[in-house]
């Protein structure tokens, strides 16, 4: 009995009881059989729920009254405690007035089903289980672009109340908070009050740049490309690269994905860049820009062998990452901000004080 209170309300009527008291007091009581068979409180326990919910159904309108129980985070319990709990649930299925809502993840559970009756020759999947359990299934809808944005949106004026500073550059930073953060509102609040602590400790950084930073920090797949860029020689490189790649999407006629097939062949060494240059669809590009980029990304390549295995698609601009850097780079934060800081290693300790250390 690690919770041992209790306590039942309805409209006009509350009653608490501490269950370990009565424990107590029933244990305390010499030659008394009751307090020596405290598992006969869990064997009735069905039936005094029944009992109780009668009596308060039986009024007027007493019908409406319901005991709603919330079981969340199902998911994240141990497996066998977390099928503890559904077994438990099941026992309890036919009380009229008692309804059990469930939050968890179906992919988890489903998981933890198939691991307990592995044994069976017929597959017992965790939809089959569960279709015997809930009655009521209810999805939640992916978070879409436009919900993230009304979620930050809000979030930002509500929790930053006169932060007017933070506010602007939350506000002309847009783009990077909606691409930082996980689509949840745990993520979403995270990111703006760890920025905000951030800017309250280390309020001689520039906002912007620090803020540039804190979203690269803040995604845990995304810190090693800020561990790679913080050495100034390196990033200074990089970016002078990176900048032709950006010109050759710009000038090129022809989309990238045309070429991406073989490009990516060419970078992973399949075939050399003569006999690629030889193609047909060669021909029709402008080999003037396409020189552009292919130069660039040899020498990112060069300078950062492992980018492609980290980030797949990056000089292509197919990885979120890349996505993230060009958004931003035509908006000039990645361009006029983040490549021209000089100490990029105090920006990254400054934001590392308020996010989980990397993975």
């Amino acid at each position: 009995m690690s919770s041992s209170k209790v306590t039942v309300g309805v409209p006009g009527v509350q009653v608490e009881s501490n269950l370990q008291s009565i424990k107590e007091s029933l244990e305390s009581r010499p030659g008394d059989d009751i307090g020596k068979q405290i598992d006969t409180i869990y064997d009735n326990a069905t039936g005094f729920l029944e009992h109780a919910l009668d009596e308060i159904r039986s009024g007027e309108n007493g019908d409406r009254y319901r005991i709603v129980v919330f079981v969340d985070d199902l998911d994240r319990c141990t497996p066998q405690n977390g099928l503890d709990v559904l077994e438990s649930i099941k026992g309890l299925f036919d009380i009229n007035g008692l309804i059990y809502v469930l939050g968890m993840n179906p992919d988890t559970i489903d998981s933890l089903i198939e691991e307990k009756y592995k044994s069976r020759k017929k597959t017992v999947t965790g939809l089959d289980y569960m279709k015997k359990i809930v009655q009521l299934p209810f999805h939640i809808p992916a978070w879409s672009e436009n919900d993230i944005h009304t979620l930050v949106n809000d979030t930002i004026t509500r929790e930053l109340k006169g932060a007017d500073e933070l506010q602007r550059i939350f506000g002309d930073a847009f783009s990077i908070v909606i691409q930082a953060i996980e689509p949840n509102p745990r993520e979403t609040k995270r990111f703006i009050n760890s920025m905000a602590l951030s800017q309250a400790i280390f309020d001689y950084l520039p906002l912007e740049e620090l803020m540039i930073v804190h979203a690269l920090r803040f995604r845990q797949e995304w810190n090693p490309f800020l561990e790679f860029i913080t050495d100034g020689s390196t990033k200074k490189v990089f970016f002078e690269k990176y900048d032709m790649l950006i010109q050759y999407r710009t000038d090129s006629r022809v989309s990238i994905e045309y070429m991406a097939k073989g490009l990516e062949n060419v970078f992973r060494n399949k075939i050399e860049i003569s006999d690629f240059e030889k193609q047909p669809s060669f021909t029709d590009v402008n080999q003037g820009a396409f020189g552009l980029y292919y130069n660039s990304a040899k020498a990112i390549l060069q300078l950062w062998p492992d980018i492609e295995d980290k980030y797949p698609g990056f000089l292509l601009f197919r990885n979120p990452l890349s996505k993230f850097l060009l958004t931003n780079y035509h908006d000039q934060l990645i361009k006029d901000k983040l490549a021209q800081i000089n100490n990029l290693e105090v920006f990254r300790r400054a934001s590392g004080t308020t996010s989980y250390p990397p993975a």
